[in-house]
């Protein structure tokens, strides 16, 4: 069962229930190339003990940044519509972006906080220059709109030993064409609001004590030790499990383990 509720004429947010019938709920977060069938695992395993509500990454016809506030309007609507109390929030990779600004903003609906290899706890330089300034933006642009610019820049970082052999492998799959590297571009320009404020989230998690715990990959270049240890920082109360795999942990164990912690 899929939905959707447009707030402009170029953004919109969808979501899908996959399992029903039940009085708790989970409200789940995708990461980038996915679909809300990447959790149909979870929602056979809760289903009768939890509703499990899959929001999509947002939806835009051009780069369009979703706003904190939108987001929670969104949010608001659901619990509304479908008489919402406490949320379980389990999230992977960018997704987690909207389950940590969920909490950060509306902590007054968190049950617990489930992060697996979280986007949003430390943004790289990089990433912040290439999508909040005009210089950075042009760049990422003609990398993306040029048929070569963009995988020569990468293999010479690589031969430089300036980028990992997973982190280049990941790059270079989902930027192998125009298509791809459009998708990308869009999806880091649709989210690049989306980043928590941490202090607020370790005042909100202190004043409404919910617990946070969050699966990071030991060999993930992607989401790496340095995400592991901001967090640690910033969040001390927060648990953190650290898998021997890289950045693809969601798996049967994993969503096992998830259960055992709901």
């Amino acid at each position: 069962m899929t939905n959707e509720i447009i707030f402009t004429d170029r953004m919109k947010i969808s979501y899908s229930l996959l399992s029903t019938n039940a009085e708790k709920w989970v409200i789940a977060f995708y990461g980038y190339g996915q679909q809300a069938d990447v959790f149909a695992p979870l929602a056979k395993t809760l289903e009768g003990k939890y509703n499990l509500l899959v929001i999509d990454l947002p939806l835009a016809a051009e780069p369009t940044a979703i706003e904190k506030k939108t987001f929670i309007t969104f949010l608001e609507e659901l619990t509304t519509l479908y008489q919402i109390k406490k949320i379980t929030g389990v999230s992977y990779s960018m997704g987690s972006r909207f389950n940590l600004v969920m909490a950060e903003c509306r902590p007054d609906l968190i049950e617990k906080l489930i992060l697996v290899a979280p986007d949003g706890i430390r943004m790289r330089i990089w990433n912040r220059f290439s999508t909040s300034t005009l210089l950075g933006t042009y760049i990422f642009r003609y990398l993306v709109e040029s048929k070569n610019a963009y995988a020569t820049w990468i293999r010479f970082l690589y031969q430089l030993k300036l980028m990992p052999k997973s982190m280049y492998a990941f790059s270079k799959w989902h930027m192998r064409d125009l298509e791809c590297r459009s998708k990308v571009y869009n999806a880091w320009m649709n989210m690049k609001k989306m980043i928590p404020t941490l202090r607020t989230l370790r005042i909100n998690q202190s004043r409404y004590a919910f617990d946070i715990i969050a699966f990071f990959g030991e060999s993930d270049s992607i989401i790496n030790h340095a995400c592991r240890k901001k967090l640690a920082r910033h969040i001390p109360s927060a648990k953190i499990v650290t898998l021997k795999k890289g950045h693809n942990l969601l798996d049967e164990e994993l969503f096992n383990t998830i259960v055992e912690l709901l």
